[in-house]
């Protein structure tokens, strides 16, 4: 007994040596901080462990490998712009591998090496040496085996947990892709269940196990980008979990506490403008159903496919398909204004595709994007008029968007 109770005491000192290191905690001794720990990694004998006071509601190290997650995204910069997809390659190496989507990327990857090697006459002997080293995307591999190893041995507890570089929910938003598009690209429609909820527990681990310190404005866009897919594909899905983690649960007697999704005002409007990019991007695309299924299907006047082909036929007449690229998505193009108590009022401008107007029209990513018109910017004549209504119901399944009209 006296070596496992010195084993666990060992554990639980790295475990908390963890927690400070990355932050998540400090030890104070006699009401006044104490700064550290003791000699042997624990808490110095009388102190209280605190919380840090800036971590969210819902933070949660509920993976084996989030303490790990926690210290390796800690080292990452914040100000590189690429922040924000590496804090995904990380919290997608924590993850189990979805085998039948990795497996199709794999095969997607084999081809353009093949057809790249065809192209420069390459032999056939040759080819099929290169492709035996190809495998799935794997951003950072080698940095994240060296910082999983070095963590390994500081971390006796974390023998026999494995890490898995993949690049799975960061291809999609690097491409801003829909959920359907990207099974169809990858040619996955009987694994699209593995997908989804892969990317289902991609997105908790991101809300849960990423401080609220390290949310920047990209990242918060990026999970706006992710609710409102998986609120496309199955509405029910994030709204039970938000009701469980935000809501809380009150005494059995009552119900739990509804969430109003409008008190985060940062979250909420990157919501708006992620479900008003969505249904850009299927405008753009001339998929009038996918349009649609954008839309909130709370309200008797909903547009139907056909509604919204014909409100934008003199667009098209007139100017071409709908752009949908880093233009699209510029700040200045959104605009989101109350218009009273859990009531709000959206334009979402609409261009035409590849004007140039801001330069490489086939350029992806997130960019800060503020909900308000930048002074001085390009006037846009057509838009999206909509609007957005949480007078019954503060966090309603599916999409929140009651359109009004596709206008000059």
């Amino acid at each position: 007994m006296g070596a496992d109770k010195a084993a666990l005491t060992d554990q639980v000192a790295s475990l908390l040596q963890s927690l400070e290191h990355a932050g998540l905690v400090h030890t104070e001794a006699d009401g006044t901080a104490a700064g550290g720990t003791a000699a042997d990694g624990t808490a110095a004998e009388g102190g209280r462990l605190h919380l840090d006071p800036g971590l969210q509601h819902d933070f949660s190290l509920h993976h084996s490998l989030s303490l790990f997650l926690v210290e390796a995204i800690a080292q990452l910069d914040p100000a590189s712009e690429t922040f924000h997809l590496d804090i995904i390659t990380w919290v997608e190496a924590i993850l189990d591998n979805p085998m039948p989507v990795l497996v199709a990327q794999a095969r997607r990857e084999r081809g353009l090496v093949i057809n790249e090697l065809k192209a420069r006459g390459v032999p056939y002997d040759e080819r099929m040496d290169a492709l035996e080293d190809v495998t799935w995307p794997r951003p950072f591999a080698d940095q994240i085996f060296t910082f999983f190893n070095a963590y390994d041995e500081a971390h006796p507890w974390v023998s026999g947990e494995s890490i898995r570089p993949k690049s799975v929910v960061r291809e999609l938003v690097e491409g801003y892709r829909a959920f359907g598009d990207y099974v169809s690209e990858l040619g996955i429609d009987r694994s699209e269940g593995v997908l989804l909820r892969y990317v289902t527990q991609a997105y908790k681990a991101l809300v849960q196990n990423v401080p609220e310190p390290l949310h920047s404005d990209d990242f918060v866009d990026v999970l706006a980008y992710l609710r409102a897919m998986l609120a496309r594909v199955d509405s029910s899905l994030v709204t039970e979990w938000e009701q469980l983690v935000l809501g809380g649960q009150a005494p059995s007697a009552e119900a739990p506490r509804p969430v109003d999704i409008s008190l985060d005002r940062r979250a909420f409007r990157a919501r708006i403008r992620a479900e008003l990019h969505a249904l850009v991007r299927a405008l753009s695309q001339g998929d009038w159903d996918e349009a649609a299924a954008c839309l909130s299907s709370d309200t008797p006047d909903r547009w139907s496919a056909d509604d919204l082909s014909h409100a934008l036929e003199p667009f098209i007449l007139e100017h071409g398909p709908v752009a949908f690229d880093h233009r699209a998505r510029l700040a200045s193009h959104t605009r989101i204004d109350p218009a009273g108590p859990h009531q709000w009022t959206v334009r979402q401008a609409l261009l035409p595709a590849m004007t140039g107007v801001y330069g490489d029209p086939d350029a992806t990513g997130f960019e800060h994007l503020d909900p308000m018109f930048d002074e001085g910017a390009e006037t846009v004549a057509w838009g999206l008029d909509a609007r957005i209504d949480l007078r019954e119901d503060t966090n309603p399944d599916g999409p929140l968007l009651r359109l009004l009209s596709i206008a000059e």
